[in-house]
């Protein structure tokens, strides 16, 4: 479905470069069944971060299209980001709405308005007067469905997995967003997220929340806190606490649960589901001490 999506808006000239951490080889995506298609079947598998690397660096073209495998371009979604990037040489990356799918590719219309609510992705936020740091810091920036310059993703590239957890998608659009001259957001469909039960925010341990939420407050010590970033670390700090708590990670829930971001929440309902969360966690390891 992802590749389906991208073959018929190539260009003469553009390729598509797959890197592949399953276990089989996909002999339908090798060069030998479309010439613009360059196949990497990684064995061992390399892990996200290191296989983004690897399509990053075998880039050839001045622009690059990230597009995650389980998600797929509306009809014309490669062409709007391609126009934007033409229209104005100082536009360094661009992206648009995400439509969210189930996993038989059919468009969840709720979902979707409540996705692109949630990150400043509605028609209306085109008139947000934001910079590039705070378009990737409160998520408006996706992380993948984008078009940046090669030139910046091959100097920017993804971190590992040890020192950006699972947060390293969020990790990357920080780093864009720090060093980019211009960010565009085109207020209409781009790309298309389809979830299912195998998406990585799924996975069991998966960390992404707690590393993006220390993440951007690492990264204020040197950029501008707003009204918008301070709001997202709030929104995400509950978030943050309850994944510490499922990793049995103690000590930084406990630095979350006294955050100041994290007692904004209350009265919410996911701040006493999380509050709840932590202190009986808090007694286990207090019981286990006993």
């Amino acid at each position: 479905m992802c590749v389906d999506s991208v073959l018929p808006q190539l260009q003469e000239g553009d390729e598509i470069v797959i890197g592949d951490d399953s276990p089989n080889i996909d002999m339908s995506l090798s060069s030998k069944a479309n010439p613009q298609v360059r196949y990497h079947h990684n064995q061992p598998p390399l892990g996200q971060a290191a296989n983004v690397n690897l399509l990053i660096e075998a880039a050839q073209c001045d622009f690059i299209v990230l597009i995650h495998d389980d998600d797929f371009f509306v009809d014309d979604g490669i062409s709007k980001l391609r126009k934007c990037v033409a229209a104005d040489s100082n536009v360094t990356a661009a992206f648009g709405q995400q439509l969210v799918a189930n996993p038989d590719g059919s468009i969840c219309t709720k979902d979707s308005l409540n996705l692109n609510k949630a990150f400043y992705r509605s028609p209306a936020d085109e008139s947000l007067r934001i910079s590039n740091f705070e378009r990737a810091a409160i998520g408006q920036f996706p992380n993948n469905g984008y078009i940046i310059k090669s030139e910046l993703a091959k100097k920017l590239r993804y971190r590992s997995e040890s020192d950006v957890g699972d947060a390293c998608d969020y990790d990357f659009g920080l780093r864009v967003g720090m060093n980019a001259t211009e960010i565009v957001f085109i207020p209409s469909p781009v790309s298309v997220y389809r979830q299912h039960q195998e998406n990585i925010t799924n996975q069991p341990g998966n960390d992404a929340a707690l590393r993006a939420y220390f993440l951007l407050k690492k990264y204020l010590g040197s950029c501008e806190r707003t009204a918008l970033v301070s709001n997202y670390l709030e929104r995400k700090a509950p978030l943050a606490l309850l994944q510490a708590c499922s990793l049995n990670q103690t000590s930084i829930a406990k630095t979350v649960y006294e955050d100041i971001y994290f007692r904004r929440n209350f009265p919410s309902v996911i701040f006493f589901k999380a509050t709840l969360r932590y202190l009986i966690e808090h007694m286990k390891g207090y019981a286990i001490f006993r």
